[in-house]
């Protein structure tokens, strides 16, 4: 119906469903769409109930629009839910919330959508409906309908609705639009719980934030269902932009766990101010069932800028726990500030990758990668950081970490790569190895790189989890510089401790390469991470050369020490071999420094011997020889009483 005046316009609601006394129940009637010109409200009829049905519930009917061209409110109808399908037949489905929308550019009014109705129960439940959607052009507020849950089933459960979506079109609004949540997903009691809904995209040109609506539970189920997507954040104006939460993922009781949501990825498209963006962060994975492992952690929604915001990519989801084995972790989010616009300061910082999860009886679940991040403009001053990977998860073997998130910076800012994550702990087994710390590079393709002097750094390797064995360290990440600053590779991880065997092995340095050969900053490989104890002691690893094509100084990383034997009989472990240093421009009066060796790990426990010692890096100068020199040999790690002591290493050579 529609009114103008004073009046309110609403609607008429739908008819109920026939009821079916064999088949199915029938679907109830939309609700009717009330449009209003004046100063009145204009409300959208309720949907209407569906009928019984014996073989199956009826729809419930959708609920009406509501549309203001004046004044008032516009309040969506809500959808109706679904009936049950009895004893045999599938849930009918909830209907959809009404839209709402308000036109008039200087109203101060609410727009409203209609909630999406609920699944019915059934053998398998009816999805829910999704919620309504608004629309604004003027100045006032809004609020998008949240999406239906879905119906319980007696096999699987039906799917949660989408979350309705809001939208200001208005460039003066300082309202936030945030879109609605998904609805959850239906309990599957002998199947799989339902996938929960979608959260509503947020959208606005104002000046307010864009929120993008949480994702909806996954349902428990024998299995579990999948949890909903984190709705998408879209500013075009000059506020924020923050992602939706992906949802958890559902409890198993005897399969798999559901996978958490994905987080919703955050772009401030707006050309003015410095406004943020946030990946929105992944879901935790569900807990697996008697004979499953746990789900996947959700991935960290991207985040994006173009003028001088920051970006942030979202956390990765937790990984569910699980009989048989825990969930890997969901990977960082990506984060990426152009700096088309402004003055260039916007920074670019990958989310952490989730935490693998744990498990009494299986293997632990890995940890997520770290979020990339990535500066795209020549002359930007921001920096980018790479996200820490996740840990990874406990377990009679213990998970590997996740790899530290990569880095790339087009500018002159920073460039740091993340960290990498910590194996986790087995139990009756090895430990988890450490992840590798994420490559950083600062690169000239837009024109800005050469002039930078800013630091280049590679992430550190995660440590080792103990075990039975222990968990080898990660690689320090490499760091790759074009510009003219200072250039570290990250240092590696240590080894974990071992209990019964042989301690886990340092991880390698990171490279460290400069290209720019009117550099004279320093360039330096990463260390070697050290072995861990145990039994008998791991080896030391090696350590990072360093190559430079520039005028600066130039040293290789040193070897990491052994671990230390820790029982009669046990050796520790040999040091590790310093790294190579190379000066490859000929003018370059500066020194090219090879790495020393580690010292071999030194036991104090009787009869416990000790490690070999590393031995020193090479030099090497291409224009004068004798600026170069090897690093010095790793000393012999010494025996306990009545043990025996290693022999030192060799030193390196120019």
């Amino acid at each position: 119906m529609a009114v103008g005046g004073a009046g309110n316009a609403i609607a008429g609601a739908g008819g109920v469903g026939g009821t079916g006394t064999t088949g199915a129940g029938g679907a109830g009637g939309n609700g009717g769409l009330a449009e209003n010109f004046g100063s009145g409200h204009a409300v959208g009829g309720m949907g209407g109930a569906g009928g019984n049905g014996a073989a199956g519930g009826g729809a419930g009917g959708g609920g009406g629009e509501a549309r203001n061209h004046g004044t008032g409110n516009a309040i969506g109808g809500a959808g109706a839910d679904g009936t049950s399908g009895g004893a045999t037949g599938v849930g009918g489905v909830g209907g959809d919330g009404g839209l709402a929308s308000i036109s008039n550019s200087d109203s101060l009014a609410t727009a409203t959508g209609g909630q999406g109705g609920a699944g019915g129960a059934g053998t398998t439940g009816g999805n829910g409906g999704a919620g309504g959607s608004v629309k604004h052009s003027g100045l006032g507020n809004l609020a998008a309908g949240t999406g239906g849950a879905g119906g319980a089933g007696d096999v699987d459960g039906g799917r949660g609705g989408i979350g309705g979506t809001a939208i200001i079109e208005n460039l003066n609004s300082t309202a936030d639009a945030a879109g609605a949540a998904g609805g959850a997903g239906g309990t599957g009691t002998t199947g799989i719980g339902g996938e929960g809904g979608v959260g509503g995209v947020g959208i606005t040109k104002g000046t307010g934030s864009a929120i993008g609506g949480d994702g909806g539970l996954g349902g428990d189920g024998a299995a579990g269902g999948h949890g909903g997507r984190g709705g998408d954040a879209f500013n075009e104006g000059t506020g924020t932009a923050t992602g939706g939460l992906g949802a958890a993922g559902g409890s198993a009781t005897t399969a798999d766990g559901g996978d958490g949501g994905r987080g919703g990825a955050a772009v401030v498209a707006g050309k003015a101010g410095t406004p943020d963006a946030f990946g929105g962060a992944g879901g935790a994975g569900g807990t697996g069932g008697t004979a499953g492992i746990g789900g996947e952690g959700g991935r960290g929604g991207d985040a994006q800028t173009v003028a001088a915001g920051n970006a942030f990519g979202g956390t990765g989801g937790a990984g569910g726990g699980g009989e048989a084995g825990g969930g890997a972790g969901g990977d960082g989010g990506g984060a990426f500030a152009f700096n088309f616009f402004g003055d260039g300061t916007g920074s670019a910082t990958g989310g952490a990758g989730g935490a693998g999860g744990t498990s009494s009886n299986g293997t632990g679940g890995g940890g997520g990668t770290g979020g990339v991040g990535v500066v795209d403009q020549g002359t930007a001053t921001g920096t980018t950081t790479g996200g820490v990977g996740g840990q990874g998860g406990d377990g009679t073997i213990g998970g590997s970490g996740g790899t530290g998130g990569s880095t790339v910076n087009f500018g002159t800012g920073d460039a740091i790569g993340g960290v990498g994550g910590a194996g986790g702990s087995g139990s009756a087994g090895a430990g988890g190895d450490g992840g590798d710390g994420g490559f950083a590079e600062s690169r000239t393709d837009t024109g800005g790189g050469s002039a930078a002097t800013a630091t280049v750094a590679g992430g550190f390797g995660g440590a080792g989890g103990s075990g039975t064995d222990g968990g080898a360290g990660g690689a320090g990440g490499t760091a790759y510089n074009e510009g003219a600053g200072r250039t570290f590779g990250g240092e590696g991880g240590k080894g974990g401790t071992a209990t019964s065997g042989i301690g886990g092995e340092g991880g390698v340095g990171g490279s460290a390469t400069v290209l720019n050969e009117g550099s004279t900053a320093e360039v330096v490989g990463g260390k070697g991470g050290a072995g861990g104890a145990g039994p008998s002691g791991g080896n030391g690893g090696i350590g990072g050369t360093a190559v430079n094509y520039g005028a600066g100084s130039t040293t290789a990383g040193d070897g990491g020490d052994g671990g230390a034997p820790g029982t009669a009989g046990g050796t520790g472990g040999k040091g590790g071999d310093g790294g190579f240093a190379s000066i490859e421009n000929a003018a370059s009066a500066s020194t090219a420094t090879g790495g020393d060796g580690g010292s071999g790990g030194s036991g104090s426990e009787p009869f416990s011997n000790g490690g070999d010692g590393g031995n020193g890096g090479n030099g090497n100068h291409v224009g004068s020889p004798a600026l170069a020199s090897g690093g010095a040999a790793g000393l012999a790690g010494t025996g306990g009483p009545g043990g025996t002591d290693g022999v030192p290493g060799a030193g390196g050579t120019p």
